[in-house]
């Protein structure tokens, strides 16, 4: 199994086996937050998704916003798990 894959598993556990679930993700600590859906998060093809996902679900997020989550988060596209660390997010050579 490769390291997609395993993240894939590990988060459609965590959330149920529901993939709306997994991209609504709001445990915004979790070290595979940032992995969650396959694709980079300053990727176009994550910013149209979490777009869509803001139409399509916007019960979803006024219920993560009236519970105090900050689900501007979603929209930080790179930003939201900024490291200090130079090296974040580099593949080792």
């Amino acid at each position: 199994m490769n390291r997609t894959k395993a993240i894939k598993e590990h988060c459609l556990g965590c959330c149920g086996d529901n993939a709306v679930e997994v991209v609504l993700c709001c445990v915004f600590d979790c070290a595979l937050w940032p992995y969650r859906t396959g694709q980079d998060l300053r990727s176009k093809t994550y910013q149209k998704r979490m777009m869509k996902y803001k139409e399509t679900h916007k019960e979803e997020f006024d219920w993560m916003k009236e519970d105090g989550y900050n689900v501007e988060k979603f929209f930080e596209f790179g930003e939201a798990r900024k490291s200090n660390n130079p090296n974040f997010g580099r593949r080792k050579k």
